[in-house]
């Protein structure tokens, strides 16, 4: 049996500190910070711990009994912040609603409440949680008291316990408050020994072993003459401060532990709260664990009776079901739960974005609307989170997962459903798991519905179709964590939020499938013409492009060369050496050491960009040796450097992603690497193009093309008989247009005029 008492007072102002650069508001413009961090940080430490008692202690305004032994106790406390304060009604109708136990008392601390029932519930409890980060709660731990303290926002909660604190501070907890009363905490304004900081009271104390002996013997070694006239000095202030940092566990309080039972908020008002304050990912959050067992529901349940009849509590709406398929026998039972013929949403969580080297981590599955699975395929076990890890700590489940996942994903009968589902679709075929029969892909979908929509993206879609804030990836690690490692995720939050983007997209499936049906046209787009091309994509980046890196380094050798020779040059001319790529340096050379004058002003200070440069090129030859350095330099990183580093080591092939919901238009984009942009109008960009070669040597490369397409198009749509005329007589529109503007004969255009397009095969 456990108890977590929540430091309710800090977790307002963690809550509100955490979003004050991004506040939150409900859908009619409340603010909405405090309530969402504070609920997402509770029910975070209930599914994490499960605790079987839970309750939040707040501090009550006013006076306590510290300020009657020292009047100036918290004096440089500043007011509450009036956008914080605001809040706090709105979070006490959330508790309310929620039903779970919050306490306070006048003249006591939240300090004070949470150490007096840590020790009442000595016959209760087994164990006993703080949920705080405040330290003042360290010098209350034993190994049967301990401190969780919140992580940023996705983090792992951080477990405090006498080894931590010794560890720290080198002495035990109860040891810690004489520690606390020579260092002393401007925050509480607690005065301490002025001068004594936090390492050498603590330093002092160990040596000591206790504040009393080191009174008792202020000869001992390590106590500098100086140390020793502070202590004298300010004997009296210390042992004040001694009394106030000691957390009274005395409190006159006679708890109902019945009421204490950990609940979650999933009555009907808590609910109505939620949906106003529009905390979508809070009823989420509760939503899972009642749908994993845990915790009783809210008492403050709404019910409406009719007369003469008893009424019966209205059953919370039902939440989302999320498992985690762990072994052979939990995945063979929910694939045998499948109807035949359904459609199965499949999502993958993969180590990486690269579909041609990302190792899949896990399969997310759903069938129907809010039931959704999750199967680990790797997971890392055996050592803490944030160490690291050795090879063989890592777990690998695909051997018995494939025979019994593989048969369903290749089932030529069954729809698979996916979001952007060529990227899964590769991945899940790199380990063995081939996709068949027909797709529906949820992106594809709402592209065709609505192309001009801002984003296609999973979190947007369900949050602008189906009125639900998904978990962002983000969640799952801390605000700090550069590495993202998802294999250092807790699996049952990972299991969680995979299901999640499972069970929406087969969620977004049926939206999409019903607004398609309703609109024949686009029904055919989709069926005929967009999904077959995703296929025929997805085809082609598997097939890839074979680059010759030999040449690609020895293009990379030269530009780097001529980079330095560039910028020898360029130091020459202008007098002496400074950073060629410095903005701001480049200005000062420019500006000030050869007096050209500034075109352009920025709020940095005077602008050095390609405008600039071109104006300034012809009063002196150093913004066009700059110019230059900056295309090449742009040609080396942007794609030299760059394609190696996309080159697939082991088959030598560019594996480029094809964007199918990008321009509204319909046209595909290209991403790592742009395979549609390599340069080619000067020399040195046409060098890199040699680097593309066919896969085999006797292969050649076909160029095709739609010869001024758009333009054929305007001829039709618009009947303009001079457009017409050109194209049935096989001319230039560009050419034909630049000569009327002119008024020259079009034998007189030159290609930069007419900005005519390069040659190509017309298909």
């Amino acid at each position: 049996m456990s108890l977590i008492l929540v430091d309710g007072s800090a977790l307002v102002y963690r809550a509100h500190y955490a979003f004050a650069s991004r506040p939150l508001t409900s859908p009619a413009g409340e603010p909405t910070s405090v309530a969402f961090g504070f609920c997402m940080g509770v029910l975070r430490v209930i599914e994490e711990r499960r605790p079987d008692y839970l309750a939040v202690v707040f501090d009550r305004p006013g006076p306590v009994f510290r300020h009657a032994m020292f009047p100036a106790y918290k004096a440089n406390r500043k007011p509450m912040p009036p956008e914080l304060a605001v809040q706090l009604p709105r979070l006490r109708e959330v508790l309310d609603a929620w039903g779970v136990a919050v306490l306070e008392r006048d003249g006591f601390e939240a300090d004070d409440l949470m150490g007096t029932l840590a020790r009442l519930s000595a016959g209760v409890t087994d164990r006993v949680w703080f949920y705080t980060g405040d330290k003042d709660f360290q010098q209350l731990l034993d190994e049967r008291t301990g401190m969780l303290k919140p992580g940023a926002r996705g983090a792992e909660i951080v477990e405090v316990g006498p080894r931590e604190v010794q560890r720290e501070f080198g002495v035990a907890p109860r040891t810690l408050v004489d520690v606390f009363a020579l260092a002393g905490d401007s925050s509480d304004n607690i005065p301490g020994a002025p001068g004594i900081g936090i390492k050498t009271a603590a330093k002092l104390v160990a040596e000591a072993g206790s504040l009393d002996e080191l009174y008792r013997d202020l000869g001992r070694p390590g106590v500098t003459a100086r140390l020793r006239r502070i202590l004298l000095e300010n004997r009296e202030q210390v042992e004040l401060s001694r009394r106030l940092f000691t957390i009274d566990e005395r409190v006159p309080l006679e708890p109902d532990w019945d009421s204490l039972r950990t609940v979650l908020p999933a009555g009907a008002a808590a609910r109505a709260l939620f949906a106003e304050l529009g905390l979508r990912q809070v009823a989420a959050l509760s939503d899972r664990l009642a749908a994993r067992g845990f915790g009783a529901a809210a008492a403050a349940v709404a019910v409406v009776a009719v007369p003469g009849e008893v009424a019966a509590p209205a059953a919370p709406a039902p939440g989302p079901r999320y498992r985690l398929l762990a072994s052979p026998d939990e995945l063979a039972a929910w694939l045998g739960e499948l109807p035949p013929g359904a459609p199965l949403a499949v999502d993958t969580e993969t180590d990486g974005l690269r579909t041609d080297r990302a190792r899949l981590v896990g399969v997310s599955l759903a069938y129907r609307p809010g039931d959704a699975a999750y199967v680990p395929v790797r997971e890392r076990r055996g050592e803490a989170q944030g160490s690291l890890f050795a090879a063989e700590a890592e777990i690998d489940h695909l051997p018995w997962i494939r025979p019994l996942l593989a048969p369903v994903l290749a089932d030529p009968e069954r729809e698979k459903v996916g979001q952007n589902l060529k990227f899964d679709e590769w991945i899940l075929a790199r380990h063995g798991l081939p996709l068949d029969g027909p797709r529906f892909d949820t992106m594809v979908a709402a592209y065709v519905l609505d192309p001009s929509r801002p984003g296609f993206g999973l979190d947007e879609l369900s949050r602008d179709c189906l009125g639900v804030e998904a978990v962002p990836y983000a969640a799952l690690f801390a605000d700090n964590d550069r590495t993202r490692d998802i294999l250092t995720v807790p699996l049952a939050r990972l299991a969680d939020y995979a299901a999640e983007d499972a069970d929406l997209t087969l969620r977004l499936r049926e939206r999409f499938a019903a607004e398609l049906a309703a609109a024949p046209d686009l029904q055919r787009l989709f069926r005929d013409l967009e999904m077959p091309l995703s296929e025929i994509l997805y085809r082609m980046e598997r097939r890839g492009i074979r680059v010759d890196t030999g040449l690609l380094s020895s293009v990379g050798d030269r530009f780097r060369e001529e980079l330095a020779a560039l910028e020898t040059r360029i130091h020459e001319v202008a007098g002496g050496p400074f950073n060629v790529q410095s903005p701001k340096q480049l200005a000062e050379v420019l500006f000030e050491r050869l007096g050209l004058k500034p075109t352009k002003k920025t709020a940095s200070g005077w602008s050095t960009d390609v405008s600039v440069l071109e104006d300034l090129a012809p009063a002196h030859p150093l913004p066009a040796l700059v110019l230059e350095h900056r295309q090449l330099a742009k040609l080396l990183g942007t794609y030299v450097d760059a394609l190696v580093q996309l080159v697939n080591p082991e088959s030598g092939l560019v594996h480029t992603s094809f964007n199918q919901a990008v321009a509204a238009t319909g046209r595909l984009s290209s991403s790592d690497p742009n395979l549609q942009n390599i340069p080619v109008r000067s020399p040195n960009g046409r060098l890199i193009r040699r680097a593309f070669v066919p896969r085999d040597p006797g292969s050649v490369f076909l160029s095709a093309d739609y010869s001024q397409i758009e333009l054929r198009l305007l001829a039709h749509l618009s009947g303009d008989a001079q457009l017409i005329a050109t194209f049935h007589a096989a001319g230039d529109v560009h050419r034909r247009t630049a000569a009327l503007i002119n008024g020259i004969p079009e034998a007189e255009v030159t290609a930069r005029c007419a900005r005519a397009p390069r040659p190509s095969t017309s298909g």
